[in-house]
C-alpha cells in the first residue's frame, strides 16, 4: 500500500492540508522562478532569442501563479477567521442564553466577549430610568469605585446614536476627543468602542471596551460588535422579564410590599437565624381600624389609596433588613430581626401608630382620617416557629380592637 503524504493524514484538518498545498506550491514556484532567471542570465549571450522569451514567461508565469497561491492563502484565512468568530459567537450566544440572572448575563458578556474584541478594560451599563448604572467592570484597580455607580449620559450628543439608533460607536483616541467626559474611560485609553445592546427596538444596556493601542478599533470590529450585540440585548431582555416574572411573584400587587407567601419565606429564614444564634427577633401586626368604613362610604379605589399609603408609611419606618408584607385585606406584618420586644413596640409600632394617626391620607376624594391597631410580639424560648410568633402578635393586635382601637398592645410572655 502506498504511503499516504506527510501532513495530509486522516488527522488533517482541511485548513492545515491547504496550508500544506500552498507552502509547498509556494516552494516549487519559487525555485521555478529563480531557476528561470538564473537561466536567463547564464544563457543570455548563447541562448536564442526565442528560449530566453520562453524563460521570461515562464518566470512570468510562475509570479503570477504566486500571486494566485497568496489569494488562496488570504482567502483561507479569512474563511478561518469567519469560522472562528461563528463558532465563538455561538459560545458567547450560548454562554448568555444559558442564564436567566441579569448579574450573570452581564458577567458572562464581559468575560466571553474578550474572544472577539480584545480589550484593556471593558464597563457594562444597565440603562435605568434616565441615565445608566455601571452593573460591571473588568481591568480597573478598584472596581468597586465604579460598580453601582450612576452615569448622566442622556441627552449628551456624544451618545445620540447609541440611545436613539442602537448603533455602535468608536472614538480613535478619547484623550484627545473633547466630547468624552473624563469619567468615561481611563486616561490611557487610546481606542474606545461604545456598544448598544439592543432588544425590541430599544436599547436596554451598553458595553464599552477600552484599548490602550491607539487606532485598536475599527469598522470591521464595530460590524462584529453589530453581530453578537443583538444576542446579549435579547439575553438581557430576557433576564429583566424573568426578573420582574420573580418580583411580581414574591410581592402585592396593589401596596408593592411582600405578599403573604413569599414574606412567610423570609420571615421563616429569619426565625432559624435568631434560633441558631440566639439574637432577638420580633414582629409588629397592625390592621387598619374601621377600613369596611372607607370602602363602604368612599369606594374601593379611595381603600386601595389609603392601603398603597399605609405601605408606604410601614416602608418609611422599617431598615433594609426588616421584612414587610401584606397579611391579608388591610393588615401588614413586619419581621423585625435584632429587635427585642420594646424596641419594637416603641420604636416601631408606636411610632408608626403616631405617623398614621396624626397625618390624613390625601386620597382622590380628599384627605382621609385613619388610624390602626398594633400587636407586637418576641421571639423567646416558648415560641417553636414563625407562625406561632405571629400568632402571638396576632393576638395582641386584637387585644388594641378591644381595648379601644388606635393603640399598640405586646404580646405576654
Amino acid at each position: 500500500m502506498a504511503a499516504q503524504a506527510s501532513g495530509s493524514d486522516s488527522n488533517t484538518s482541511p485548513d492545515e492540508f491547504l496550508a500544506f498545498i500552498t507552502r509547498d506550491a509556494r516552494t516549487l514556484l519559487s525555485s521555478i522562478i529563480g531557476y528561470s532567471e538564473m537561466l536567463v542570465e547564464e544563457l543570455e549571450e548563447d541562448a536564442s532569442a526565442e528560449m530566453i522569451d520562453d524563460l521570461k514567461r515562464i518566470g512570468e508565469a510562475g509570479e503570477r501563479v504566486m500571486d494566485l497561491v497568496a489569494a488562496l492563502e488570504w482567502k483561507v484565512e479569512e474563511e478561518r477567521r469567519a469560522r472562528l468568530l461563528a463558532d465563538t459567537l455561538r459560545a458567547l450566544t450560548g454562554a448568555l442564553t444559558s442564564t436567566l440572572e441579569t448579574e450573570q448575563v452581564f458577567e458572562r458578556l464581559i468575560d466571553s466577549v474578550s474572544r472577539i474584541l480584545p480589550y484593556d478594560r471593558a464597563q457594562t451599563w444597565l440603562v435605568v430610568g434616565d441615565g445608566v448604572e455601571v452593573a460591571r467592570v473588568r481591568g480597573y484597580s478598584k472596581p468597586d469605585l465604579l460598580v453601582g455607580r450612576e452615569l448622566d449620559v442622556r441627552g449628551k450628543a456624544l451618545f445620540d446614536g447609541i440611545f436613539r439608533g442602537g448603533v455602535p460607536m468608536i472614538v480613535p483616541d478619547p484623550s484627545t476627543d473633547r466630547r468624552v467626559d473624563r469619567w468615561a474611560v481611563s486616561p490611557e485609553t487610546r481606542s474606545w468602542m461604545v456598544i448598544p445592546l439592543v432588544s425590541r427596538g430599544e436599547t436596554l444596556a451598553v458595553l464599552t471596551l477600552e484599548n490602550d493601542t491607539p487606532g485598536r478599533y475599527g469598522r470591521s470590529d464595530a460590524e462584529v460588535a453589530e453581530t453578537f450585540c443583538g444576542h446579549a440585548g435579547i439575553a438581557i431582555d430576557n433576564a429583566r422579564l424573568f426578573g420582574e416574572v420573580k418580583r411580581l411573584a414574591t410581592v402585592d400587587a396593589l401596596t408593592g410590599t411582600y405578599n403573604r407567601r413569599h414574606f412567610f419565606q423570609e420571615a421563616g429564614r429569619e426565625f432559624k437565624r435568631a434560633q441558631r444564634t440566639g439574637r432577638p427577633l420580633a414582629v409588629a401586626l397592625l390592621d387598619i381600624d374601621h377600613f369596611k368604613n372607607v370602602n363602604d362610604t368612599l369606594g374601593h379605589t379611595v381603600g386601595d389609596e389609603v392601603l398603597r399609603e399605609l405601605a408606604r408609611r410601614c416602608a418609611s419606618v422599617t431598615r433594609d433588613a426588616d421584612v414587610l408584607g401584606r397579611y391579608g385585606g388591610e393588615e401588614f406584618v413586619i419581621l423585625l430581626p435584632e429587635t427585642d420586644a420594646e424596641s419594637a413596640r416603641t420604636a416601631v409600632a408606636e411610632r408608626l401608630r403616631r405617623q398614621v394617626a396624626d397625618r390624613p391620607v390625601m386620597t382622590s376624594r380628599g384627605p382621609v382620617q385613619v388610624t390602626i391597631s398594633v400587636g407586637v410580639a418576641s421571639v423567646d424560648g416558648t415560641v417553636p416557629d414563625v407562625e406561632t410568633l405571629i400568632d402571638r402578635a396576632d393576638a395582641a393586635m386584637y387585644e388594641s380592637k378591644r381595648g379601644g382601637r388606635n393603640r399598640v398592645s405586646a404580646a405576654a410572655g
